[in-house]
């Protein structure tokens, strides 16, 4: 799960202990939020993050029915949530001083592919699948020439010989 995933399944657990202690029949009584029942607050967390979410290319399918039972429908939402979160994703783009114009994807195992020195950015946000068209290859930066640049960083910090990397996840190179 990388690391976007794991910090809304984080939040999320946390709201789903407040949810499950909210008996059945209060749902429709006023909350803190001045005009809004209980089921309104979870009706617009949900609703926020759908549209924040579709705003960036994410399908998280048809929006949950609150009116039965709110806590089976935010969880309901949260796993679909959760399903397009773990997918390989564009962490960050833009010009990067020495690497040009960058794309960084954050992989399912929290593992950051960086796309550096590029003529043109093509994708800025959203689910990344093999193949999608990030970039144009370019020489922006500190760059002699045109070409891709790809750096491999399991960790943040450490970046590995991106060869090695792709050989061992079954990239014929």
């Amino acid at each position: 799960m990388n690391s976007t995933a794991q910090q809304y399944d984080a939040a999320k657990q946390a709201l789903d202990t407040v949810l499950d202690a909210v008996p059945a029949d209060r749902w429709s009584d006023p909350s803190p939020c001045e005009g809004w029942a209980a089921r309104d607050v979870i009706r617009h967390l949900i609703e926020t993050q759908r549209e924040f979410l579709t705003g960036r290319g994410l399908d998280v399918g048809t929006a949950p029915d609150l009116d039965a039972d709110p806590p089976a429908g935010w969880r309901s939402h949260t796993e679909r949530a959760l399903e397009v979160l773990r997918d390989d994703g564009v962490v960050s783009t833009g010009y990067d001083g020495a690497y040009g114009n960058k794309v960084v994807v954050e992989h399912e195992d929290g593992t950051l592919t960086w796309y550096a020195h590029m003529s043109e950015i093509l994708r800025t946000s959203g689910v990344v699948k093999a193949g999608d068209p990030i970039g144009r290859v370019g020489s922006t930066g500190n760059s002699t020439g045109n070409h891709l640049h790809l750096e491999v960083r399991p960790s943040p910090e450490i970046p590995v010989p991106p060869l090695t990397w792709l050989r061992d996840h079954g990239v014929a190179v």
